[in-house]
C-alpha cells in the first residue's frame, strides 16, 4: 500500500494498552487540516522518541498508510519515526478556544445515524465527503 505524508490535529488518545503483537499501543483520533477525522493504530506511544511525542491539540506531521487489517476508512498506521511535531499545542482559553472551535467546525455533524450511513453510501464507502 502507498503510504502519504499528513498533517494531523491530534484530538484525543487512548491510554497506553498490552498488546500481544505490539507490546504496548495507543490510539489516537485526529482530523486532518481539510476536516476530515483520522484513527492512527498502533501508536506505542510510551516507545516513541521524546521529541516525537505529542499531546491534545497538537499539530503533527507524519508518514501514513491505510491500515491493512482494519477496513473502516479512517483507519491508518503511523510510521512513528517520521513524527515532526509543530512546537507547541494549540492554546486553550479565551484566546485558544476559538481557534479549536473553528477547526472544528469543519467536522460534519449528523443528527441521526441514518444520515451517517447515507452519507457513507454516496461518498463511496466512507462515512463523509472526503474534500
Amino acid at each position: 500500500m502507498a503510504s502519504f505524508v499528513e498533517r494531523v490535529l491530534i484530538l484525543c488518545k487512548t491510554y497506553p494498552s498490552p498488546s500481544a503483537k505490539y507490546a504496548e499501543t495507543s490510539c489516537v483520533a485526529g482530523m486532518t487540516a481539510e476536516g476530515r477525522l483520522i484513527r492512527l493504530y498502533p501508536v506505542p506511544f510510551r516507545l516513541v522518541a521524546d521529541e516525537q511525542q505529542f499531546k491534545k491539540w497538537q499539530w503533527i506531521t507524519a508518514r501514513l498508510e491505510k491500515a491493512r487489517d482494519d477496513h473502516r476508512p479512517e483507519s491508518h498506521r503511523i510510521f512513528v519515526d517520521t513524527i515532526e511535531c509543530d512546537s507547541e499545542p494549540l492554546r486553550a482559553g479565551k484566546i485558544g478556544w476559538p481557534q479549536r472551535v473553528e477547526l472544528l467546525a469543519k467536522l460534519p455533524v449528523f443528527s441521526d445515524f441514518g444520515e451517517v450511513e447515507r452519507s457513507r453510501e454516496a461518498n463511496g464507502g466512507t462515512f463523509v465527503e472526503l474534500r
